[in-house]
Order: C-alpha cells, then sequence, then structure tokens
C-alpha cells in the first residue's frame, strides 16, 4: 500500500479471515443487490451467508468533513455491537474497514452477516389493513422508545430500515445513529420519529411510544410539529420540480418551433 494511504480495520475476525473477506470485496465476488447510493451486495464466506456495504460519498461536504469524524462503517460496527448488548436487534457485525488518505476517507465498507429473507415494515404496513396494521406501528413505536432509551439517537429512522425476519425486527442503516451519554431530549426525539413515514398513523405510534412517559404531551406536540413542517417541504418541492419539468417542456416547445 502507498504511503498516502492508511487503512484501519475492526473485526471478529482474525487477520488471515479479514484479507481473505476484503479480497473477496476487492474482486467483487459477491451478488450485487443495488449500486446506489452505496453498493449493496452478498456473498458466502466459509458457509455463512455475509452482507456486503460500500459507503459512497454523496456529498462533498461530507467528504471534506471525513477527516473530523469517524467514518460511517466504524460508526455502524460500533453502533451494532452497542444494540446488541442492550438487546435490539441488528445484523452481526464481522468487519469494518476504511482506506484513508490525508486524514480523508477514500474507501469504508461494512460487512454483516445476511439475514436472509426479510419483510421490511414499510411493505408489512401497506400489505396489511385494520388492527394489524395498527399493531405493528405499536411494536415499532415501543422499539423506538426502547432505542431512545438506551441513548441512541438514530437520525434516520423510517420504515424500510426496520426487517422482520420471523419473530424478530432488525434494525439497518444504523452508520448515521449516535450514542449519547443519556437519553436524547424530546426535541431529538421529536425530531427523530417525525422523519418516519408513518401512512397516517402517527397518533397511533405516539400514543403507544408516550405510554408511561412524564410530560407526554410535550413530546406529542413537538412531534406532530415536525411532521407537518416536513410535509410541507415534500409539498414545496413537489411543486418545484413540476415547475421545472414544466419550463423544461416549453423550451423544448420554443427549440422546436425554431427548427422548424
Amino acid at each position: 500500500m502507498s504511503k498516502d494511504f492508511a487503512e484501519k480495520t475492526i473485526s471478529s475476525l482474525n487477520g488471515e479471515e479479514v484479507r481473505e473477506v476484503l479480497e473477496i470485496i476487492k474482486e467483487k465476488k459477491y451478488e450485487v443487490l443495488r449500486l446506489k447510493p452505496n453498493i449493496l451486495g452478498r456473498t458466502f464466506y466459509k458457509g455463512t451467508p455475509i452482507f456486503i456495504k460500500i459507503f459512497r460519498r454523496k456529498k462533498p461536504f461530507s467528504f471534506l468533513l471525513s477527516p473530523l469524524r469517524a467514518s460511517s462503517s466504524f460508526r455502524a460496527y460500533r453502533t451494532a455491537l452497542y444494540m446488541l448488548q442492550n438487546g435490539i436487534d441488528t445484523p452481526k457485525p464481522i468487519l469494518s474497514c476504511e482506506k484513508r488518505k490525508i486524514g480523508f476517507v477514500v474507501e469504508d465498507i461494512y460487512v454483516t452477516e445476511d439475514i436472509g429473507e426479510h419483510l421490511s415494515v414499510r411493505e408489512a404496513v401497506l400489505k396489511s389493513e385494520g388492527e394489524f396494521r395498527k399493531e405493528i406501528i405499536k411494536k415499532i413505536a415501543r422499539l423506538v422508545r426502547k432505542i431512545h432509551e438506551i441513548s441512541i439517537y438514530y437520525r434516520d429512522l423510517n420504515l424500510s430500515n426496520f426487517l422482520i425476519k420471523g419473530d424478530k425486527i432488525y434494525l439497518v442503516d444504523i452508520n448515521r445513529a449516535r450514542i449519547l451519554k443519556n437519553p436524547p431530549s424530546f426535541l431529538k426525539r421529536a425530531i427523530d420519529i417525525s422523519r418516519m413515514d408513518l401512512h397516517g398513523l402517527e397518533r397511533v405510534f405516539l400514543t403507544e411510544y408516550v405510554n408511561g412517559l412524564e410530560n407526554a404531551w410535550i413530546l406529542k406536540c413537538l412531534t406532530l410539529f415536525f411532521i407537518k413542517i416536513r410535509k410541507v417541504r415534500r409539498i414545496r418541492r413537489f411543486f418545484v420540480r413540476l415547475f421545472d419539468r414544466v419550463m423544461k417542456g416549453f423550451k423544448f416547445m420554443s427549440l422546436f418551433s425554431l427548427l422548424l
């Protein structure tokens, strides 16, 4: 490796096994599941199904900040261990590997055990109706409450990040999560919950989440306020995109008329 690069790995595997797994990834000996925004893949290592996530920097600002913070894969690995120690199901972490140049993250790999066939909670909610649909949301509310109570500020809560496998619910995409010294404030909890698309069942979720919580009305009011703001933003983005398409259509028609 060039002296300009620094590679660091944390893993439950020994040195030789780490090299073998990284060689599999380098040679792309895995099934590609998705290419954007991050590369996702799966394969087998010594008979164990493994899931591979190669992080891509989506924004220049994020890349510029990378020397000042841990890589996405390292954050995911440490959060996964903390969750498992506290009774929260997430795919067991196997390996995290980062490569830096002058401090900047240029390669970022996270490997876990592959849980196999599953159903996201979002899919389950869309396919279900009535009381069963509400029960799913209530179960997620209790799980989110537990996540917050063990001092995790998730920062990427959405129903697609909860995966149902048998009688377990696994959390994924945990690299943005932060482990705090104390449970997150009501403000942070409200922001976290408001990111979830609860398909009209926000009040069902909140009623279950705040059960037995002191000053619950404050959290409910804050969360509903942030949910309304996000809905307004979504509507605004829709009309901005619509306007852009209309303007592009006018430009195309004007160019077409000139050619005629």
